[in-house]
């Protein structure tokens, strides 16, 4: 199942370090203005991506192949519940219990998308990347519910109780679900073939620009400012090594070895979510802890997350 060797997966995290450090120096040295990067992540999200999303399910997903595609959804709120919870025992540790909500939304919730997919691509042979990016989409289905609801009340406390149903009505997650209902009924037969190599085209550009834009997000962020250092190392600790340590050792008891079980590790490992910074943003919430929390967790997570690939191929690949 895992044939990646450790070459490659060490080269995986190096290769995502390079696209992000091009976005990076671009803002830093204001090459590209904030503006300008807002603009390039309206048009990967309203655009990249809902493509990359409408072109693999239509020329490759099936109900009859993925009887079971209903799991991945449940699977994104399983893996952000079980995170949140664990979480809460080293609240404790923290000594600005102000930040709590932000901490534990930091532990729960982990960039689930754009590093998974750029890891699948790199990792596994074209057959099993491509199904293993069905099952992430699937699982951004239930992790977005998620986010945009337990994540925003946590961010936002009292002032924010309520789900809308608005927040879910984003290009990513109605690609999913129009391109679902089109293979249920068929419809995908009926597009054009020079139709699906234009979305193909505005798809290819998902990888490279989503890294570029995590960089350009990275580079916004103020870091110098050292109030919650010792927040940041407990949730570094925790996101970055305690919760993949477990989700490890509970796959090995289970020796859960197929695509799933991997698709789980690399959801448990990966840093935590930028989607976070946009809903402190969108709420006018204090983003100072969370976006120093979510620069250092992906700097770590460029070692801490090839050590728990190679672990998992050594036990479970």
């Amino acid at each position: 199942m895992f044939e990646a060797d450790f070459q490659s997966i060490l080269l995986a995290p190096l290769r995502i370090f390079l696209m992000g450090a091009a976005g990076y120096i671009f803002v830093k040295a204001k090459i590209i203005p904030e503006e300008v990067l807002d603009a390039l992540n309206s048009i990967l999200v309203c655009l990249f991506l809902p493509c990359m999303i409408a072109y693999e399910f239509l020329t490759k997903f099936t109900f009859a192949a993925y009887g079971h595609w209903w799991v991945f959804p449940l699977m994104g709120i399983g893996i952000s519940l079980a995170g949140l919870f664990l979480s809460e025992i080293f609240v404790f540790a923290l000594r600005k219990k102000e930040v709590k909500n932000e901490f534990l939304s930091l532990c729960a919730f982990q960039n689930s998308g754009y590093i998974p997919l750029l890891i699948a691509e790199v990792i596994l042979p074209p057959a099993q990347a491509a199904e293993m990016f069905m099952y992430i989409f699937l699982l951004l289905v239930g992790f977005n519910f998620l986010v945009w609801s337990l994540g925003a009340n946590l961010i936002c406390g009292k002032d924010r109780f309520a789900m809308r149903w608005e927040d879910l009505y984003n290009p990513p997650i109605l690609a999913t679900l129009l391109s679902l209902i089109a293979v249920f009924f068929g419809l995908n037969r009926f597009v054009p073939d020079f139709a699906m190599d234009v979305v193909q085209s505005f798809g290819a550009c998902t990888m490279p620009v989503a890294m570029f834009v995590v960089g350009g997000s990275l580079a916004t962020i103020k870091i110098r400012d050292n109030t919650f250092k010792q927040e940041i190392g407990i949730t570094i600790l925790f996101k970055l090594f305690l919760f993949p340590l477990l989700t490890l050792m509970l796959l090995w008891a289970w020796q859960v070895r197929s695509l799933w079980g991997l698709l789980v590790m690399i959801q448990a490992a990966v840093p935590s979510a930028v989607t976070l910074t946009v809903i402190a943003k969108y709420y006018k919430k204090d983003e100072r802890f969370i976006n120093q929390a979510i620069f250092y967790t992906h700097i770590v997570g460029l070692l801490s997350f090839p050590i728990f690939l190679i672990l998992y191929k050594k036990f479970l690949g």
